[in-house]
């Protein structure tokens, strides 16, 4: 009764959109992907062939009837009659760049070409065990800057910050750049110069990797 009703009918009218849009969508992922994986002559792949399954009525002769002869010559050891999708020409850059080999230090692999590493680097593998190191490194924060007008105020934000003697903090500010603190973690860091820089207090840090922290990424990347 309700998919009957005005509402049924217009959520049903909206269902049936999105599905087809969504199904563009992913149609378009897929030749993306053979294109890139499965025609690029720089990959050396196996022959793609092509059926029509535009109308499911014919899926017998269209689609079945087709696709089982080219994989019974495969097995048979035939070549099948139907010709397989042209390759697509990547050019001299693609080829040269498909030789290389990258390698990433942080999860410690390596990769043929820069479209891999950089998909790579952008994977949630490469983020995950990114920001594990990161959160093992040991961060110098390094003061360059404050408002001299409001010393004693920078001074006494800094010693809270840190835990350092007020004493100390007033040395360190006749003598800038210079060390007033660490902190370990990259957001942690982060975070901390995000709130120095409100109070007019300019800081920069300076990556420091601990012994403990080398063995623990052996211990994560393998």
């Amino acid at each position: 009764e309700e998919r009957e009703g005005e509402d049924g009918k217009r959520l049903f009218k909206e269902g049936v959109e999105r599905m087809k849009i969504s199904t563009r969508q992913y149609s378009r992922k897929q030749m993306k992907w053979i294109r890139k994986r499965l025609l690029l002559n720089t990959r050396n792949p196996p022959p793609v062939y092509r059926v029509d399954s535009t109308d499911p009525s014919q899926w017998e002769d269209k689609v079945y009837a087709p696709a089982e002869v080219i994989v019974k010559d495969f097995i048979e050891g035939r070549i099948p009659e139907m010709e397989p999708l042209e390759r697509i020409d990547s050019g001299k850059d693609r080829e040269e760049d498909c030789r290389k080999t990258m390698h990433c230090d942080i999860c410690d692999r390596d990769f043929k070409g820069s479209v891999q590493f950089k998909n790579h680097q952008k994977s949630a593998s490469h983020r995950k065990v990114s920001r594990a190191v990161l959160d093992k490194y040991h961060y110098e924060v390094v003061l360059t800057s404050f408002k001299e007008e409001d010393r004693n105020g920078a001074a006494k934000i800094i010693k809270n910050t840190f835990s350092v003697g007020l004493t100390d903090v007033f040395m360190k500010m006749d003598s800038l750049p210079c060390v007033v603190g660490t902190v370990v973690g990259k957001g942690k860091a982060d975070s901390i110069a995000r709130e120095l820089s409100k109070q007019g207090i300019v800081v920069e840090m300076e990556k420091k990797i601990l012994v403990k922290a080398e063995n623990s990424l052996k211990a994560e990347t393998g």
